[in-house]
């Protein structure tokens, strides 16, 4: 987050430094020739284009990635361990770099394994419940 905050301070900030050299050149010159009008043209789109490409493109991937908008099916799960006839209990802590950690703890036979399931890059939890259920039971 802080990174994306970075980004968007630079790149704002480019685009104000930008704004002032483009007013200060306009009130230098009032009445601009068409060659003129062309190097500046030519000027501010071999600054601004690699300012886009570089700032602005990783800055909207990155926000899109983070949102995990590209996997809305996943809103539609909402299955408990309740719903499935499993006792559970809810379970939130923080990992070390302060990440907010959420799950369902499944109790079992103190005398098996503990497993620990867990889901892949934007998906949920919910994905793993029902294979979860059906092992806690054996």
């Amino acid at each position: 987050m802080v990174i994306l905050a970075l980004s968007l301070i630079s790149a704002l900030l480019f685009a104000l430094v930008g704004l002032v050299v483009w007013s200060g050149l306009r009130i230098l010159r009032r009445r601009p020739s068409a060659v003129g009008i062309a190097r500046r043209t030519l000027w501010a789109y071999l600054i601004f284009l690699p300012a886009a490409v570089f700032i602005l493109a990783p800055l909207l991937f990155s926000a899109f990635l983070s949102t995990a908008s590209t996997r809305p099916q996943d809103l539609a799960l909402q299955e408990t361990p309740a719903d499935l006839g499993c006792p559970s209990e809810s379970v939130e802590f923080r990992s070390a770099d302060g990440v907010r950690l959420q799950g369902w703890l499944l109790p079992g036979d103190e005398e098996k394994p503990a497993m620990i399931w867990t889901h892949g890059l934007f998906r949920s939890r919910r994905e793993v419940l029902e294979r979860s259920c059906r092992l806690n039971a054996l």
